[in-house]
Formats: C-alpha cells, sequence, structure tokens
C-alpha cells in the first residue's frame, strides 16, 4: 500500500510562465534507535504537450538556489507549438527536511511554461490541465552516500521504466523506498490566451506588408550605399 503523505499543489502566477508549487510532508519508516535518516523525495510529473520546463533553467536553479534536482526523458523542443509537440516525463528530486514533530518534509518550486495553442473561432482562451505527479520517498540510514546505481530500484519499475537511470538516492539498493499516497491530489488548471480564427486574413495581410516593406528598405539601403 502506498505509504501516507500530505501533499498540497498550487498553480502560481498566470499567463504562459507559472510556476507550479508542490509541498509533500510524510512520517518516514522507522529507523533503530540511534540511527539518523536521510531522507529525500521524487516526483515524477507528466507534462501533456501543452507545457514544458526549461532544463536548463531549472539546473541553474539547482545550482545557484538549491532547487530540486531535474532529470528529463528525452530532449525538450521550446519553440513548437501544442499541436506538435510530444508530452514528456520528469523527475525531480529534493532532500528533505526534519521537522519538529519527526516528519520529513520537501518543497518543490518549479517554473513551467505553456505553449501557443490553435487558434480558435469559439473561444478566446484555452484550458491546460496539469495531472497530480506521482511521488515517492527514498530514506537511507547512516552517513554514507548512497552508492550510485544504473539499475531501478524494484519497488520504482512500474512507475519508471521510462528512465535508463534514476537518481542514486532512488537507484541503491541500500536505501528504503516508498511509493507515497497521492490519491488525494487534484490537477492543476489554467487558460493561455489563443489567436481568434476570423483576424487570420488582416493578421496575415499585416505581416505580409510589414515583411515586404522591410525587405524594401534593406534592398533600398543596399542600393544607395553602393552608389
Amino acid at each position: 500500500a502506498p505509504h501516507p503523505a500530505r501533499v498540497t499543489r498550487a498553480l502560481e502566477g498566470s499567463g504562459f510562465h507559472p510556476t507550479v508549487r508542490t509541498l509533500v510532508q510524510t512520517q518516514p519508516p522507522h529507523a533503530p534507535a540511534g540511527v539518523e535518516q536521510r531522507c529525500a523525495v521524487m516526483l515524477l510529473e507528466h507534462l501533456p504537450r501543452e507545457v514544458y520546463v526549461d532544463v536548463y533553467q531549472l539546473q541553474e536553479l539547482t545550482r545557484v538556489d538549491g532547487a530540486a534536482e531535474v532529470h528529463v526523458q528525452g530532449a525538450i523542443d521550446l519553440e513548437k507549438p501544442s499541436s506538435v509537440s510530444p508530452p514528456h516525463t520528469v523527475l525531480f528530486v529534493k532532500e528533505c527536511e526534519l521537522l519538529a514533530n519527526g516528519e520529513v518534509s520537501a518543497e518543490f518550486v518549479v517554473p513551467v511554461h505553456l505553449r501557443y495553442q490553435p487558434p480558435s473561432a469559439t473561444s478566446a482562451a484555452a484550458p491546460v490541465r496539469l495531472p497530480p505527479p506521482l511521488a515517492f520517498l527514498s530514506c537511507v540510514s547512516g552517513d554514507a552516500a548512497a552508492p550510485p546505481q544504473t539499475r531501478t530500484h524494484s519497488v520504482l519499475a512500474t512507475y519508471v521504466s521510462c528512465f535508463p537511470t534514476l537518481p542514486a538516492r532512488f537507484a541503491s539498493s541500500e536505501a528504503s523506498v516508498h511509493v507515497l499516497d497521492v490519491s488525494q491530489v487534484q490537477e492543476l488548471a489554467s487558460a493561455v490566451p489563443v489567436g481568434q480564427l476570423e483576424a487570420a486574413p488582416i493578421v496575415t495581410a499585416v505581416t505580409t506588408s510589414v515583411t515586404l516593406a522591410g525587405m524594401l528598405a534593406v534592398c533600398v539601403a543596399i542600393l544607395t550605399r553602393s552608389w
């Protein structure tokens, strides 16, 4: 059965660049008396085609601010519209803080970006929904770092088979790994503006005119200098 946990989520900000904030709190498994445990939480986010993360931005946040470690399945094209973009799976790993009540806590603050949607003849905005993540807890006893492994921990095998390797804390046979209960977590919803189909002829005409005017200006400048 999933390990009990409290998971709260919020989508902060509006427009094309909101932030997803996720707080995970849980009671770690009991360790023998006198043995210190170090725990980490891993979130597995299934991002729909309308949502993407900038891996370089996240890596810089990890380096500068100690944000969550990030692992991405495949490459993410930042420029494609949603109509030709695939969904992505992303792993986030964060070391836990020990709370006064004996629980451990990990907060994930992840900037996300919403892709442009196809124009519509009936709506000024398109809905975007982010499903709940999967969450996992890994605890290691003692001071030794978990040795890196290239195989998947047996507890995670059915969840993360799309990743050839996992973060060391979740791939080590020395770690106590648990699937956390996220059954109460709801999807996050937002909306992004979309273009209007009835405006397409005007937009096309204006864009073409500006482009031709720019080309003409460049040609005139070149001819003027050559004379």
